[in-house]
């Protein structure tokens, strides 16, 4: 069997060139990194790990998210900056084709639909990129404008007005700010006859009387 040397060999005369080409083929860091740059996030289990999470955001449309509260932890020992790492370093592993986890293009083309941001104290957002297309099962979501409000929220608010309305009032599965929490339940304080549980993740609104 051809080793990457006899490869690299066959191809390219040059001794620097060869280097090159062993070192690519070889390597155990992104494509790009220097031998100095530290990637001990860039493995195959991690990229097998994180795989299983955008398989489900291609299929549903909705965000990845890595809660800073779940993972950056004093038990955990992982730092936001770790966090951050590890999500993007593990993607890059997916992607990159020597690796050959992503044959059919898949995650490349997803990946080229996204973006990976750090939340001020939320967490690292995976989220389509507004306005994309979807192809071969991608399913981009289209973010509400700023001075818009997203569906979930004019349920809720359509719900503060129907008094008669004793149904419990949930919504599940948010990725919420620091700021939006505070403008939420400075809102609810305001409405008469409801108690509410609000975190960065879940809403929940009861109605005591009217």
């Amino acid at each position: 069997m051809n080793t990457p040397e006899d490869l690299a060999k066959a191809l390219f005369p040059s001794q620097k060139l060869s280097e090159k080409l062993v070192n690519m083929l070889t390597s155990t860091k992104p494509a790009g990194w220097s031998h100095r740059s530290n990637a001990p996030y860039y493995k195959k289990v991690y990229a097998l790990e994180i795989k299983e999470a955008i398989d489900a955001m291609i299929q549903t449309g909705e965000n990845i998210i890595y809660y800073y509260s779940q993972w950056c932890t004093p038990e955990t020992g992982v730092s936001s900056q770790t966090l951050y790492n590890r999500v993007n370093q593990s993607i890059r592993f997916l992607v990159e084709p020597q690796n050959g986890l992503d044959k059919a293009g898949i995650y490349e083309r997803w990946y080229d639909s996204v973006k990976v941001e750090r939340v001020r104290e939320l967490g690292v957002r995976i989220s389509f990129l507004a306005g994309l297309s979807g192809t071969d099962g991608l399913k981009p979501v289209l973010v509400a404008p700023r001075e818009g409000k997203p569906v979930w929220y004019r349920k809720m608010t359509d719900w503060i007005e129907d008094s008669d309305n004793w149904e419990p009032f949930t919504q599940d599965n948010l990725a919420l700010s620091p700021e939006e929490i505070v403008d939420i339940k400075t809102m609810l304080s305001t409405v008469r006859g409801v108690q509410y549980a609000v975190d960065e993740r879940h809403i929940s609104i009861i109605r005591t009387s009217l």
